[in-house]
């Protein structure tokens, strides 16, 4: 009996900390800097949950995202609402990583993680429910999961080439190559690194389909494909991306 009544005790603590927290410091103190980490404790009830629920194991979370809004009312006491398309950017923190993937198309997890400050768990859970409400598109590439806005604004290989982006060399690589198709060998003196790492951009930037080889006379050259030319030239004026 006594136990049953310290467990009740405990449990009615944290639900009237987490109301608090929501209800209270929250709409007082607000939410820290955009590029400084954010405290467990600080981020609403509904992700402080949601993260502890993501660490045991992400399988859970379907089963208690049902549990917690259908089968128990907890949610509707709480403050919890179904996420839905409709509702789904409501959400402060989910809103301000949505907009990080908006200003920041291609951008991969880790990155993600280090420039909003966003602790793994809180970040994870945001987006699978982004995936989950058709707001983001993940795409893999280069090792990475890597993110876009779900709006139609990109073509397949234009995310590919977002993708590549996100590295210096590659970028170099496509700026060159806007000017006139290069060699290996020319790519190589150019970036001033080996031949075996120009290749291996090289193959990485032919096998998503962004560059193409073709002859000139007994020499192979790669020529960035038309999409990918028509889609740089605006890229690089638009965004003031210069060598």
């Amino acid at each position: 009996m006594e136990y049953k009544k310290t467990l009740t005790t405990i449990v009615l603590g944290i639900l009237i900390a987490l109301v608090i927290l929501e209800y209270v410091y929250i709409p007082l103190f607000g939410m820290k800097p955009v590029n400084e980490a954010i405290p467990f404790w600080q981020p609403p009830p509904q992700a402080i949950i949601f993260h502890t629920i993501y660490l045991i194991s992400p399988a859970l979370m379907k089963p208690a995202n049902f549990l917690i809004y259908w089968c128990v009312g907890f949610g509707i006491w709480m403050g919890f609402r179904q996420i839905s398309t409709e509702n789904v950017l409501d959400c402060r923190e989910r809103k301000r990583i949505f907009s990080w993937i908006q200003n920041r198309p291609g951008i991969h997890y880790r990155e993600l993680e280090r420039e909003t400050g966003t602790n793994c768990g809180t970040l994870s859970y945001h987006l699978e429910i982004l995936a989950q409400t058709h707001t983001i598109l993940t795409t893999r590439s280069s090792g990475h999961t890597r993110y876009f806005e779900n709006d139609g604004k990109y073509s397949e290989l234009e995310q590919k080439i977002l993708s590549s982006l996100n590295n210096e060399r590659k970028i170099t690589i496509l700026h060159v190559l806007l000017d006139a198709p290069a060699t290996q060998a020319e790519l190589s003196n150019f970036l001033d690194i080996s031949n075996p790492s120009v290749a291996w951009h090289m193959k990485w930037l032919y096998h998503e389909g962004i560059v193409s080889i073709q002859k000139y006379g007994r020499q192979q050259k790669y020529c960035l494909n038309q999409e990918s030319v028509v889609f740089l030239q605006n890229y690089f004026s638009g965004n003031s991306i210069g060598l």
